[in-house]
């Protein structure tokens, strides 16, 4: 009987001790999972496609990572910001091209239902915005501050000329993403029960006008049959299909954009090598037409010679002749003289 509960004893520490493994697993599994979602990396190109706060963004060999925003309360009523809240952006930055870039705060905005903010110089702090000349390798980080009204939704939109080429992109930052949101409005009880009833609905937290923001994006990406605009709020679920579908949108103006040019490649390739043929038989045609000027212009030259030659010899004849002519006529002159003396 002892043997037996012992054996039952170990049986159930060894269960135990396995599924303790199994859940040490699971969650390093999981948060490996994270890791790597949250780190995976997505190309920016000249269109506006639509990027997750913490992911990073390949822009053009720079890689770009908004790390955290926040709500801060840090000021007093004479620097306060004027759309009454200030909001912190913070970036981390990494150049991977081999050649030096500049990366700065002018090459971010904020939005918020369509409307450009300013950023926000109410605070003490020295160390806001940023200027990064960045080696290859190197990293900078920086925030900014906007001065931006109470809404349920940010955008943070970027337009980066890294190099040669302008890249763009935008986060959709959500109220609930924001760190410090629960302090961050100081209206009246009235005015927030407003507000709580058209925008902090938790069954439709985006308006209308935010969801048909998105609705005019999607439309002007597509040819084919338009979205609705609606006149109510949406709920999340609603809000991220369309989201994912616009980014769906942009991937395949992007996919298309890379086939036109591929294919452009191809046919700038296909031209070059006719270029090159048409050259190489040209180059073939005038090596024939030079080496039979050159044939020509040798027998010419031979011909030339051969007919100088006879010219020459023809004249040297025509001297010799002449020579013993005159030789002869001085000879019977000279006899002639001769015979008058003797007389």
């Amino acid at each position: 009987m002892k043997k037996v509960m012992l054996l039952l004893m170990m049986t159930g520490l060894f269960l135990v001790g396995c599924s303790s493994l199994n859940i040490e697993r699971k969650a390093e599994s999981n948060e490996n999972k994270k890791h790597k979602s949250t780190h995976s990396k997505r190309k920016a190109n000249d269109q506006m496609k639509t990027f997750k706060l913490g992911e990073v963004v390949d822009a053009d060999g720079v890689d770009v990572m908004v790390t955290k925003v926040e709500f801060i309360n840090d000021y007093d009523e004479y620097s306060s910001p004027e759309n009454g809240q200030a909001l912190k952006v913070s970036f981390k930055f990494k150049n991977n091209n081999d050649d030096q870039v500049l990366v700065d705060n002018s090459a971010f905005t904020m939005k918020s239902k369509q409307e450009n903010f300013q950023e926000w110089f109410g605070t003490d702090d020295s160390h806001a915005g940023f200027s990064h000349l960045l080696n290859k390798g190197n990293i900078g980080t920086g925030y900014i501050y906007y001065d931006v009204p109470d809404s349920q939704r940010y955008t943070l939109e970027m337009d980066f000329v890294p190099l040669f080429d302008t890249v763009r992109g935008k986060w959709e930052i959500k109220k609930s993403d924001i760190k410090g949101n629960s302090s961050s409005t100081n209206t009246n009880e009235a005015t927030n029960e407003v507000k709580e009833t058209e925008d902090n609905s938790d069954d439709y937290p985006y308006t209308a006008e935010e969801y048909n923001y998105l609705v005019d994006e999607y439309n002007s990406l597509t040819e084919g049959e338009k979205m609705d605009r609606v006149s109510r709020g949406v709920t999340n679920k609603e809000y991220n299909d369309l989201l994912e579908r616009i980014e769906k949108e942009y991937d395949r103006l992007g996919d298309e954009a890379d086939k036109e040019y591929d294919d452009f490649l191809k046919e700038q390739e296909k031209i070059d090598a006719e270029y090159d043929e048409e050259m190489r038989k040209e180059e073939e045609r005038q090596a024939k037409e030079d080496a039979a000027f050159e044939k020509e212009q040798a027998e010419e030259d031979v011909a030339f010679e051969k007919e100088q030659a006879e010219e020459d010899a023809a004249y040297e004849e025509e001297m010799r002749k002449e020579e013993e002519r005159q030789a002869k006529e001085d000879a019977e002159f000279e006899a002639e003289m001769k015979s008058l003396e003797e007389e």
